[in-house]
C-alpha cells in the first residue's frame, strides 16, 4: 500500500511495468508524487482509501493495458458520468470508506461503485483508438492519443495539476 504525506499524488494505472517505472522516474523529477497500481481493481481501492489529507488530484488510466471487462466497466462508468448533472466534486464527496461501508452493515462495492471512486477525481486516458465524443464533455476528462511524447505527457499533467501547490 501506498503511503501518503499530505501531499497530493497522481495515481498511475498501468499494466507495463517497465513503461510505468519511466514515466513515474520523469514525473517524480518534476516534482510529482505518484503512486503506481497495475489494474482498475488496485486503482479504485486506493482511490476509496486514500485519506482526506492526501486526495488524488489526477488519475491516469491507460486504457491499452486495461483487459476488455475493464475496459469495458470504466467506459460505461465514464459515460454514465459524463451524462450525471452532478460534478466530480459532489461524487467525490459521496464516496464511502469500505471500513465505514462494513461497519454500517453495507453489501460490497459493485465495480461501477468502485469505479466511482476513481472518476470523482480528474482523469487523464492514455489511448490508441478514439474515446466517444461524450466523455469529452466533462471537464476533468483528458484524453492523450498514442503515440506521444514524454515531454507532452508531462506538459499536460503541467496544465492539469500545476507544481506550486495551487488547483487548476
Amino acid at each position: 500500500m501506498i503511503e501518503f504525506d499530505g501531499r497530493r499524488v497522481i495515481l498511475l494505472v498501468e499494466a507495463d511495468e517497465p513503461l510505468a517505472h519511466v514515466a513515474i522516474a520523469y514525473l517524480e523529477r518534476d516534482g510529482y508524487d505518484v503512486a503506481h497500481v497495475g489494474d482498475l481493481a488496485a486503482a479504485a481501492e486506493m482511490a476509496r482509501d486514500r485519506p482526506t489529507t492526501a486526495p488524488l488530484s489526477l488519475v491516469i488510466v491507460d486504457l491499452d493495458s486495461l483487459d476488455a471487462r475493464e475496459r469495458e466497466r470504466l467506459e460505461r462508468r465514464l459515460a454514465m458520468a459524463a451524462t450525471a448533472p452532478d460534478t466530480h466534486s459532489d461524487r467525490s464527496a459521496a464516496t464511502v470508506p469500505p471500513a465505514a461501508a462494513q461497519a454500517a452493515g453495507s453489501p460490497p462495492p459493485s465495480p461501477c461503485s468502485r469505479l466511482e471512486a476513481i472518476t470523482s477525481h480528474a482523469v487523464m486516458l492514455l489511448s490508441s483508438d478514439p474515446c466517444p465524443p461524450r466523455w469529452l464533455q466533462r471537464p476533468d476528462v483528458t484524453v492523450l492519443y498514442k503515440p506521444f511524447a514524454m515531454q507532452e505527457l508531462r506538459q499536460r499533467i503541467q496544465r492539469a495539476m500545476p507544481l506550486g501547490g495551487g488547483t487548476p
